[in-house]
This record gives structure tokens, C-alpha cells and sequence, in this order.
């Protein structure tokens, strides 16, 4: 479906919360680089981006991988010479992979369009490689060397994850000196855990990170846990009034998307390590009386689409009083919206964070480029009907 017209109500059921789609990404590779070895990872769900981890794990890395209903299981590979892996919208995929295809000396990656705009230059530079762009493809060329990279800790948590993926198998020792504060470091100790699971240390300190050389990965069979970023969108539904039971998160979890229940009660709110849950707050701080800031959030203007501006201009449109500035948004909630006409600039976060926003809606909204989120959630609007959500799907506009 392009486009979904969702009658306001509340919502009433039970909502089991889908895998993690960082911890897919992060235990795919690792099992990937597990050189002739097995291993089976459980509860899995086939979203765009988890599909383009397995085909670079499959084509960059040249692992053995079987998919199943809801597991996988992965025979790991060696590295292939000058390969081509197809990522689509993933940057984690494409981030994640750059270093890893850099131990042969680099691959061409196949993206769509949207992921061809969004910044490389900085990781490029930082670790060594030539960068070629045609069309739809990435071509990357280089050799990674040990040593220190000096990166900056508020691009992206995902340039310091590609390197810890890929630096353990260099022959040398290597350090990553932060040259600035680190943000969504979560994600990034999501990758020290998944790296640990599969016999690779990683020792951090004050200045980052250092890497020992000459490692070695070793097979695990892994349970995934689930999606706090996806239950956010539940726990916003029952902030706003409705009665859903959510299960499957793990409250002790790494993922920083955890403290959703925490942040919905607060007015102001530094969305730096937990950038996912930006388009979730913003609608809460639609759905309450008062002023909601949420800050430190430059990064998302380099997401899936500008998420500052896309939700500013978004909810503008159903009725809410939204500022918009370079880092941050000031919320001025009436506690409802009027509903009406929306896009979700082909993101899939603002997808499900505008079909719960309908629940404090006077009138229908109509959500156009809904496709959107099979990125990461293809089984939404599914589980949206079953808990009571009123849709009426549109083909085209």
C-alpha cells in the first residue's frame, strides 16, 4: 500500500515487539566472519534492511546463509576480492561494510537513492579509501591498516562500529581516538556486546577504543531480543490513551531506545543518544498541554529523510504548533491534533510515529508513501489493524 487513511481511536491488544533490527545487523556479520564455523541465529524478521546485511554478509564476506521462517543459519565466509553487495536504504549495512570489504581491498555497493545522498566523506577519509560514486553505486577502494583513526563521536556511532567489526582481523594493534563526545554510544556498545558474544575483545577507555590485532571469530548460536525502537511507537499509543499489553523487551537491554518510558514524562529532553526516538517524542509533545524541547538533534537531519524538518512540517500540517531550529524542536502541545494530509518523506520511523499520532486526531489522517516501513517494520500495519487501528489502504494517491 502507498497510502493509508487511518480513522482516530484508541487502540486495545497485545503487542509482542519484533527482533532488533541493530542486534540482526550486528550478530548477521559477526557469525558472517566466523571463518568455516556455524552458527543459528533465532527470532528474526526479514525487514529491507535486515535483507541487505545478508546479502553483503553473502557477497562481501562470502558466508553460507540459510534463512528460515524465523531463524538463520550462517556458515561464516572469507572476504571476497573486489565484490559487489547490494544495500538498498541501509547506512548501517553500508557503514558497517565499508571497513570489512576494506581487508581485500574494498567491493562496489548498490544503494538506492535516498542512501546515496546521505554523508561519507568524513568516514572515507578517516580510514584511508578512495570513493567513487555512479549512479547507484559506491565503489570503495583501499587497504585497512592498523594504527589510530581519530574520528569524530558526533557524526555517526556507526563509522566507530564498522572499524570495531573490521580492525580485529588486521595484523596489528589499532586504537579509535574520539575527537569529540561520542553520541549514541548505545549503538555502539550494542556492537562491543554482539563483538564479545563471538570471542572478539574490545577494551575502552577515556580517549575510545583499542582494538587488538590478529583476532579471531568464534561461533555462537544467538537469540535476538527485541525492538525497544519499535515499542516505542506502543508506548506512545498508551501515553496518549490506549490500553495495549506490549511484551518481548528486555528492561536490562544495551538498546538505548529503553528509556522511552522515562523520556515520555519529561518536557525536556536530550535526543542524542537515542536519535530513533525522535519522531516518537515529538508526537507525544503533540498529544500533552505545554512546552516539549528536544534537543542535541543536528544528526537527524542526515537520517532517512531531515527528520527535524519532516516532523516539524508534518505535524504543521494536522494542527500542531511546532518551532523548528538547527538541533532542536520546541513543541507547544495543545494535547490533540486535527488530522488531515501527510507525507512520510519516505521514512519509515515517521510512518509508524504518524499512524499513532491518528489516536489524538479530531479527524482522519491520511498518510501518504506508507511503503516506507518495510525498512524496518514490514508487519505493522498488520499488527496496527489487530490491536484496533481503523485503516483504509489506498493504492496510489
Amino acid at each position: 500500500m502507498n497510502c493509508a487513511k487511518i480513522t482516530p481511536r484508541f487502540l486495545d491488544g497485545k503487542v509482542n515487539a519484533i527482533p532488533s533490527k541493530s542486534m540482526l545487523h550486528r550478530s548477521i556479520i559477526c557469525a558472517a566472519l566466523c571463518k568455516n564455523e556455524q552458527s543459528i541465529i533465532k527470532n528474526v524478521v526479514y525487514s529491507e534492511d535486515v535483507k541487505a546485511t545478508i546479502d553483503c554478509a553473502k557477497n562481501i564476506v562470502g558466508a553460507d546463509i540459510k534463512c528460515f521462517d524465523d531463524y538463520i543459519v550462517v556458515i561464516g565466509g572469507n572476504i571476497k576480492q573486489n565484490p559487489m553487495g547490494y544495500v538498498g536504504e541501509s547506512a548501517s549495512t553500508l557503514r558497517f561494510f565499508i571497513p570489512i570489504s576494506m581487508l581485500k581491498n574494498g567491493a562496489e555497493f548498490k544503494c538506492k537513492d535516498s542512501l546515496m545522498k546521505r554523508p561519507l566523506d568524513k568516514y572515507i577519509s578517516c580510514i584511508g579509501a578512495n570513493c567513487k560514486s555512479d549512479k547507484d553505486i559506491i565503489s570503495i577502494n583501499g587497504s585497512l591498516q592498523g594504527g589510530e583513526y581519530k574520528i569524530d563521536g558526533n557524526i555517526s556511532s556507526q563509522y566507530i562500529s564498522g572499524l570495531l567489526f573490521a580492525l580485529p582481523l588486521v595484523d596489528c594493534d589499532s586504537r579509535i581516538t574520539l575527537i569529540s563526545k561520542l553520541e549514541s554510544k548505545p549503538y555502539v556498545d550494542m556492537t562491543i556486546d554482539m563483538l564479545k558474544r563471538f570471542g572478539i575483545d574490545i577494551i575502552e577507555d577515556s580517549l575510545g577504543y583499542l582494538i587488538k590485532g590478529g583476532q579471531h571469530y568464534k561461533n555462537n548460536d544467538i537469540v535476538i531480543e527485541g525492538d525497544w525502537s519499535y515499542g516505542s511507537y506502543f508506548y506512545l499509543a498508551n501515553f496518549m490513551g490506549s490500553n495495549i499489553e506490549i511484551s518481548g523487551l528486555d528492561s536490562n537491554s544495551l538498546q538505548g531506545d529503553r528509556r522511552i518510558t522515562e523520556f515520555l514524562l519529561k518536557d525536556d529532553i536530550d535526543i542524542s543518544n537515542t536519535p530513533d526516538l525522535f519522531p516518537t517524542l515529538v508526537v507525544a509533545a503533540c498529544a500533552k498541554k505545554g512546552r516539549t524541547r528536544l534537543f542535541n538533534a543536528k544528526r537527524l537531519r542526515y537520517k532517512e529523510s531531515d527528520r527535524l524538518h519532516s516532523m516539524a512540517i508534518e505535524l504543521a500540517k494536522i494542527g500542531a504548533d511546532v518551532e523548528e531550529y538547527d538541533s532542536e524542536l520546541i513543541i507547544n502541545g495543545k494535547g490533540f491534533l486535527n488530522g488531515g494530509t501527510v507525507d512520510s518523506h519516505n521514512d519509515h520511523r515517521i510512518v509508524m510515529s504518524l499512524a499513532m499520532a491518528s489516536c489524538v486526531c479530531k479527524n482522519p489522517v491520511i498518510i501518504k508513501n506508507v511503503d516506507a516501513v518495510k525498512k524496518s517494520a514490514p508487519s505493522f500495519f498488520e499488527v496496527f489493524k489487530n490491536i484496533g487501528g481503523n485503516i483504509c489502504e489506498y493504492m496510489g494517491e
